[in-house]
């Protein structure tokens, strides 16, 4: 019998990117002529405590998958193109 996985699991697409990286990417692909500058987390001070590092572990996911796992802009791109 199939032990039932149990617990929390991440899942993210393959890859890292900054939100600078993200937001580049973005304006990349709609082809907008827009200037971006990075900032530090520090400069934008908030309430809320925030990680500096957000990643999903998804190690514990991804011998339950059955195939590979896009890279982030893949799956970004094709929500772009819905817009």
């Amino acid at each position: 019998m199939l032990k039932k996985p149990k617990g929390v699991y991440h899942f993210a697409s393959q890859g890292y990117a900054s939100r600078l990286g993200v937001a580049q990417f973005i304006v990349q692909k709609l082809g907008l002529d827009v200037q971006l500058a990075g900032c530090k987390t520090s400069d934008y001070p908030s309430a809320a405590v925030r990680p500096l590092n957000s990643r999903f572990d998804c190690t514990k996911i991804r011998p339950l998958l059955s195939g590979p796992v896009k890279p982030w802009q893949t799956p970004l791109e094709e929500f772009l193109k819905l817009l």
